[in-house]
This record gives structure tokens, C-alpha cells and sequence, in this order.
């Protein structure tokens, strides 16, 4: 969960009621389990309204991931925030890249 500084207390996540459950088990799942989970880099921020998106780089499990987040805004902390997370491929069948 996010902190409090920034999530309004009614947050709501595009995330099923069993996933949002889980959530409160994700951080120590993580660290019980040794898997590294961080961003490390942000490639593209976009804002409008009282919505951003972000698209990022970072580590799931020892794997490069990337990670979009669309965050809802309001009274200055997050409200809403849907996300997507897809491993990095190591191979391409175009010469585009992910980012």
C-alpha cells in the first residue's frame, strides 16, 4: 500500500477485492521469498487533469520488467491507479525496443 502522505484513505485500485487483499501480504511475500522488486528508471511521465502516467524500468523477481502505472489524483494524493507489468523480452522481433 502506498503511505498514507500520498493515498487518500478511500483509494481505489483497478485490482480485484482478493488482489487488493493480498496486497497488504505483497511486501513481506517479497522479502520472505528474496525477491527483488524496484523501479529504476522512469522513461516517460504524462499528466492531464488530475491524471498521470507513467512509464518505467525496474526488477520483478531478477527479471528486467517494465511497469505502466495511469494514477488518478485527487485533493493531492492518489485516489485511483491502474497498472500493467510485462516482463522485458530479451529479443525483439522488431528494432524498436520496449521504451
Amino acid at each position: 500500500r502506498v503511505a498514507p502522505k500520498w493515498a487518500s484513505p478511500g483509494q481505489i485500485t483497478s485490482k480485484s477485492k482478493s488482489v487488493r487483499m493480498a496486497a497488504i501480504f505483497i511486501k513481506p511475500y517479497l522479502a520472505d521469498n528474496n525477491i527483488a522488486f524496484g523501479y529504476e528508471k522512469v522513461h516517460l511521465t504524462l499528466g492531464e487533469g488530475n491524471f498521470v502516467f507513467t512509464q518505467s524500468e525496474g526488477i520483478y523477481n531478477g527479471a528486467a520488467t517494465a511497469f505502466y502505472d495511469l494514477w488518478r489524483v485527487e485533493d493531492g494524493k492518489i485516489a485511483e491507479h491502474w497498472d500493467v507489468v510485462q516482463t522485458i523480452p530479451e529479443e525483439f522481433a522488431h528494432d524498436n525496443g520496449m521504451f
